[in-house]
């Protein structure tokens, strides 16, 4: 009787012992499967498809006018009778100079505007500027200059304004300027402001496109291993198995031309295929590579 309780007593310690193996194994199932379904809804895919690539020469300057006024100086300015930023008006006297009998002479202004340059030596006149007519002069590089011609539309972005014009390209330096090995050629983008309160001297980018690539297989920068001299993306596949390296589901790719969001891809059997795109914000478990 005595061995007969013992049994019984083991077999029901056996049974108990099961049953919290079975329901620990059920749990942890459904851990697992509750973590990866939450995985695949806060991880981002994509479809790697056809589209296009455009590039950019970006560069920055500041607003100067598009319609300036030289008052040249005949003789020797002897004194003057306005400052730069200075408004003036039509025949408005700005300077004086002498003559041999030493007679005071007028200077005076030609047009209406604002004064943007005094007499020097290096141009005796002064310069008026039309306030309400804009231009942008930027530096662009070598590189880029000879895909750029007169005519060309640009975007003009004023970045304390938050305000963005459409432009043209309205003249190319023929001249560069060389610092330290690196040339860069001047373009002047005229444009058109409406009644949008600009001002001279205000900071502005301009962008120009300088080629497009159509119909070309590109990912998001993000989507893009890097590993070594290696280049691959991720399938989404993976996310159907997330026990395994993520290495299996390595795709190898080959990249070509990029901007700042896509980059070029190419390799077998890749348009159509779904990869992941992490977060970049996010900390994604890009784990057992």
């Amino acid at each position: 009787m005595a061995k007969t309780k013992k049994k019984n007593k083991w077999i029901k310690r056996g049974i108990i012992l099961a049953v919290v193996g079975v329901v620990g194994f059920v749990l942890f199932t459904q851990q697992q499967e509750a973590s990866r379904l939450r995985l695949i809804e806060n991880t981002n895919t994509t479809t790697i498809e056809r589209g296009t690539i455009e590039l950019f020469a970006l560069a920055s300057g500041k607003l100067t006018s598009a319609n300036e006024t030289n008052v040249n100086v005949n003789g020797t300015l002897s004194k003057t009778l306005v400052k730069v930023g200075e408004s003036v008006t039509k025949n408005q006297r700005i300077g004086e100079t002498r003559d041999i009998m030493g007679n005071a002479l007028a200077v005076r202004a030609t047009e209406e505007g604002i004064i943007t340059s005094l007499p020097s030596a290096l141009n005796n006149a002064f310069v008026i500027s039309d306030p309400s007519k804009f231009k942008l002069v930027v530096n662009i590089s070598e590189r880029d200059i000879s895909r750029l011609v007169i005519g060309q539309a640009a975007e003009i972005f004023i970045q304390s304004l938050n305000l963005t014009f459409e432009g043209t390209v309205s003249d190319i330096g023929s001249i560069g300027n060389t610092t330290l090995d690196f040339t860069t050629y001047t373009v002047t983008v005229i444009f058109e402001h409406g009644d949008e309160p600009l001002f001279l001297g205000m900071s502005a980018s301009a962008k120009i496109s300088v080629e497009v690539f159509n119909d070309i297989l590109n990912i998001p920068f993000e989507a893009l291993i890097i590993d070594g001299t290696q280049r691959f993306v991720l399938s989404a596949a993976w996310l159907d198995d997330i026990q395994k390296p993520q290495r299996d589901f390595y795709v190898p790719v080959t990249t070509g031309v990029a901007d700042v969001y896509n980059v070029q891809v190419s390799g077998e059997n890749l348009e159509g295929l779904e990869i992941i795109v992490p977060d970049p914000s996010s900390s994604f478990p890009f784990i057992g590579r």
